[in-house]
């Protein structure tokens, strides 16, 4: 069963894709052609993942 959440996951993307951008890890969050994001449950505490892949 889902836990309650108090914000909508589509609006911890944002900040966390133009973090992304701010840190250099990527040139430009708008070049995007995927993004996914899940609620998870178990990871002991407030915490982001974040896989980043090249595609071809």
């Amino acid at each position: 069963m889902a836990l309650k959440r108090a914000r909508d996951i589509d609006n911890i993307i944002k900040p966390i894709s133009d973090a992304l951008v701010k840190a250099g890890v990527v040139a430009d969050d708008s070049l995007a052609q995927c993004v996914t994001a899940r609620w998870v449950d178990d990871l002991q505490g407030n915490a982001v993942v974040v896989d980043v892949e090249v595609c071809a």
